[in-house]
């Protein structure tokens, strides 16, 4: 029985360790998109990921999600990552559509992936938190088969607590 209340001690500050060095050494990320595309234009992807300068790509989600690019902000995902410096965001795209006079437009997406630039690169510190704000406009380029193309020019900028209000 003496036994049982060290190993108890034991566990506990093993499973402490584990948590405590799991939070500070990763953080959380979150990944917003706004744009005002002239009309509604639609993306589903099924992957977000980021690039570290070390040369690393990180998956932020592997969630299948569809969105309208709008004025308002959108939540894309949000995650837990390894802390580090970051400077490049990807989002691979497997659908597009736009709507024009109420009919619905097949949009390809070059390579299927939508390849977005850090302003600044992004430095998240472990047990901290960052937000990542996606903006710009979609070049639509009309395709003679009737769907379209489009060139996504965005760029990826950090935001602080006051710009998500």
């Amino acid at each position: 029985m003496k036994w049982i209340v060290p190993v108890v001690v034991i566990v506990l500050a093993v499973v402490g360790g584990v948590f405590t060095y799991q939070y500070y050494s990763t953080g959380q990320v979150t990944v917003y998109v706004k744009a005002d595309p002239a009309d509604p234009l639609f993306f589903t992807i099924d992957s977000v990921m980021i690039h570290g300068v070390n040369g690393s790509w990180i998956t932020i989600s592997n969630r299948t999600v569809t969105f309208q690019l709008t004025s308002n902000l959108t939540l894309l995902t949000s995650s837990r990552i390894p802390a580090g410096t970051y400077n490049e965001i990807r989002l691979y795209v497997t659908g597009a559509t736009i709507e024009i006079g109420g009919s619905n437009f097949t949009v390809s997406v070059p390579s299927q992936v939508i390849k977005i630039p850090i302003v600044g690169s992004m430095k998240l510190k472990g047990g901290s938190s960052e937000s990542i704000l996606l903006t710009g406009n979609p070049h639509l380029i009309e395709l003679g088969n009737g769907g379209f193309k489009v060139g996504p020019v965005f760029v990826a900028e950090v935001l602080n607590q006051s710009s998500l209000r």
